[in-house]
């Protein structure tokens, strides 16, 4: 069963002069993949491009959507932005799980496909901007 609104990557529906952002729509992103994201991040972020989309149609830009999530867990703060599928590799890029300090990135086809931190804010902030970029796996910086 496919959950949401189908749109195409400027939020528009199949009905004329209609859009639709947040939690009820699906889209394709850049690489095909069919998106659906329940978070209030990729709700404002839609928003914006759904606008844009209605007063510049085919002028507007496409929406690029990186998944993301934080939570604080006891003395844990865990950030995730990307998207893993089974068979991505998994590097671990600096910090070590037993300094409950780290960063690791997934990657498919010499791209990175998503970036996990703990406790290293700062690190996640530059590696999701890379992911979001498109950057390839073997070129995560740290």
């Amino acid at each position: 069963m496919q959950r949401g609104v189908l749109c195409d990557s400027r939020c528009r529906t199949s009905a004329p002069d209609v859009v639709a952002c947040g939690d009820v729509t699906r889209w394709r992103d850049a690489s095909g993949e069919t998106m659906h994201v329940e978070h209030w991040t990729n709700a404002v972020e839609q928003a914006n491009a759904a606008v844009a989309a209605l007063l510049d149609g085919d002028g507007a830009p496409e929406y690029r959507s990186v998944p993301y999530f934080w939570t604080d867990q006891y003395d844990a703060k865990l950030q995730f932005a990307g998207q893993v599928q089974p068979g991505d590799s998994l590097r671990i890029v600096g910090g070590s799980v037993d300094t409950r300090n780290l960063l690791a990135v997934y990657g498919r086809a010499g791209r990175m496909t998503a970036v996990l931190a703990v406790n290293d804010p700062a690190a996640f902030i530059r590696t999701r901007r890379a992911l979001h970029d498109g950057a390839a796996f073997e070129a995560t910086v740290r």
